[in-house]
C-alpha cells in the first residue's frame, strides 16, 4: 500500500489555510488605526491582487491558492461592510447579489477562456493597484484620528426615576475619511446630602462606533437614578463636578468621570 505523501501539497494546504486565516484576521481586528474606509478598500483591492497574482504563475497549485486567497478576501470584505456601516436591507440585499453576479460571471469568463491577461499586463494592473493602495494608506496613517470633547452642564434638574442629562460628548473628525472611534463609558455618583450614602451612576452611550469623514457628532450623557431608601427622594438642583466620588461628599452634587484609567478625552468644559 503507497503511503506515500505529496510534500508540496501538505506546504501548499497549510500555507493556504495560514493566508485565509490572515485575511480574516485583518478584517476583524483593528490594525493601525487605519480609516474603514480604506481599510474595506483594502479587501476589495485584496480580491484583484491576488487574482491577478494567479495569472502570474504556471504553478496550478500556486494558481489554487491564490484563487483562494482572491475568494477569501472579498468574503471579509462583505463581512467588514455589514459589520461596520450601517446597510440597509435594501442595501445588504444589493451588495449580495451583485457579488453573486461578479463571481458567476468570473467563472463563466475564465472557463470560456474570454478573460486573460499575459503576465506583463497582469504585473501592471498589479502594480497600479499597489501604487493607489500605498498613496491611500500613507495619506490615511498620517491623518488626524478622532477628538473627544467633553461638556458637563452647571446644574441639572433631577427627578427621580427620570432620565436627567449630565452633559454632552463631542466626537470632531477633521479627516476627510471616516475613522472607527471609542466611545468611552462614565461614572460616578449622586451625592443628596453628606450624610447620606450616595448613589451610584453609569452612562454607557449606546451608538456606532464610526463616525463619518469631516463630521462632528454629539452624544448626550444621560442617566435616571433612584434613591436607596425608599422613604427619601432625591429630586432636587444639583451641581456637576467632574470627577470620583471623594471621600468627603459635598450636599447636592453629581461626580461623573470616564472609566478606566486611560483618558481619551481632549478636553473638559463647562456649558
Amino acid at each position: 500500500m503507497d503511503l506515500e505523501i505529496d510534500e508540496s501539497k501538505v506546504f501548499y494546504s497549510v500555507g493556504s489555510f495560514l493566508g485565509v486565516i490572515s485575511i480574516l484576521y485583518f478584517g476583524h481586528e483593528l490594525i493601525l488605526d487605519l480609516s474603514p474606509t480604506v481599510k474595506s478598500l483594502m479587501l476589495f483591492s485584496g480580491t484583484a491582487l491576488f487574482l491577478g497574482s494567479a495569472d502570474i504563475f504556471e504553478n496550478g497549485l500556486l494558481k489554487s491558492s491564490f484563487y483562494i486567497f482572491s475568494a477569501f478576501s472579498y468574503l471579509s470584505f462583505l463581512i467588514y461592510l455589514f459589520a461596520k456601516f450601517s446597510l440597509s436591507s435594501t442595501q445588504v440585499f444589493g451588495v449580495l447579489s451583485a457579488s453573486s453576479v461578479l463571481f458567476i460571471g468570473l467563472g463563466y469568463l475564465r472557463s470560456e477562456k474570454e478573460y486573460s491577461l499575459d503576465k506583463n499586463q497582469s504585473k501592471k494592473v498589479l502594480a497600479g493597484i499597489l501604487i493607489v493602495l500605498s498613496v491611500l494608506i500613507a495619506f490615511d496613517l498620517t491623518g488626524a484620528q478622532a477628538e473627544y470633547n467633553l461638556s458637563l452642564n452647571e446644574q441639572v434638574e433631577v427627578t427621580e426615576g427620570e432620565e436627567f442629562e449630565l452633559g454632552v460628548l463631542e466626537i470632531t473628525n477633521e479627516f476627510p475619511l471616516s475613522r472607527d472611534i471609542d466611545i468611552p463609558n462614565f461614572e460616578g455618583c449622586i451625592s443628596a446630602s453628606a450624610d447620606r450614602e450616595p448613589s451610584q451612576i453609569f452612562i454607557s452611550p449606546d451608538r456606532e462606533n464610526i463616525i463619518s469623514g469631516s463630521s462632528k457628532i454629539e452624544i448626550p450623557l444621560t442617566d435616571e437614578v433612584h434613591s436607596r431608601s425608599g422613604n427619601t427622594s432625591i429630586s432636587g438642583n444639583y451641581g456637576i463636578k467632574q470627577g470620583e466620588c471623594p471621600g468627603e461628599l459635598e450636599n447636592q452634587t453629581i461626580y461623573v468621570q470616564e472609566t478606566g484609567g486611560n483618558s481619551i478625552l481632549r478636553s473638559v468644559s463647562r456649558d
